[in-house]
């Protein structure tokens, strides 16, 4: 593993409001996070952070992020095998990697 974990924000009307709200309420290096970017759909957000063991397993990583951000877990990306799709660089919002 890569020590990074990823959560899908979906079926989101507009991507960049929900990235613009968090950039007025979230410091994003204290939460030591990395990526986020919309997704190739264009209806969704997509953000990478490091994971950490005292948080626990995957899921629980994930958890501890959305409930940071403010929004719902997705369950469909609780195994580590899951693979992610990037997209173009002009949908990256945030790039700290």
């Amino acid at each position: 593993l890569s020590g990074l974990v990823a959560i899908d924000i979906d079926h989101v009307d507009d991507p960049k409001a929900i990235f613009e709200r968090w950039q007025e309420e979230i410091d994003f290096k204290a939460l030591k996070i990395y990526l986020i970017y919309i997704t190739p759909k264009g209806k969704g957000l997509r953000v990478v952070f490091r994971c950490e063991v005292s948080r626990g397993n995957l899921i629980d990583n994930q958890k501890w992020m959305c409930e940071k951000l403010g929004v719902e877990p997705d369950a469909s990306c609780k195994d580590a095998s899951r693979g992610y799709f990037l997209t173009s660089a002009d949908n990256f919002l945030y790039d700290d990697l």
